[in-house]
């Protein structure tokens, strides 16, 4: 499953004849553009829904991995969104997120203050979250973490207990 699908951007990063993908996305404006996509690359496999992260309407232990690509910096309750993200991920899955968020040098964090100011009012987005942390509250075990622009940009992979 990805989340926060948006316009589908990452989907030519799947291979189309191994992966069954449920992306959702709570913008039903997003997902009409990503519908145009999937007709073009002719995905079968490829199913969209218009869901909240924080209220996922599919069953417990549904999916093998789940992959998010800055999203958590948009969610109003980014824990709810990680739980449920847990919920819905079996045993053993994996979790992938690529994700800004507050870095752990205080003198970058004094520009994303800066910006956060405006991203906050003009896109929604915060520049402050402490993602990797509420990922790790949320009971996940790291795998690894990639620093990407100093520490801003993480890629974090998870694993669901067994």
């Amino acid at each position: 499953m990805e989340v926060g699908a948006g316009t589908g951007k990452n989907f030519a990063y799947y291979d189309r004849s191994r992966v069954e993908l449920s992306a959702i996305d709570f913008s039903q404006g997003m997902l009409d553009v990503t519908e145009k996509k999937k007709a073009k690359l002719q995905w079968h496999t490829l199913k969209l829904f218009q869901m909240d992260i924080e209220n996922l309407s599919f069953e417990d232990e549904s999916f093998d991995c789940v992959v998010s690509t800055f999203v958590f910096c948009t969610v109003p309750d980014p824990q709810q969104g990680l739980r449920e993200v847990m919920r819905v991920l079996r045993p053993g899955g994996k979790a992938i997120f690529l994700e800004h968020m507050k870095s752990r040098y205080q003198v970058i964090n004094v520009f994303l203050w800066m910006m956060n100011f405006f991203s906050t009012r003009l896109l929604g987005t915060s520049m402050l979250r402490e993602t990797q942390k509420s990922i790790e509250a949320a009971g996940f075990k790291i795998h690894s973490v990639e620093y990407k622009l100093f520490d801003v940009i993480r890629l974090i992979i998870e694993i669901k207990n067994k």
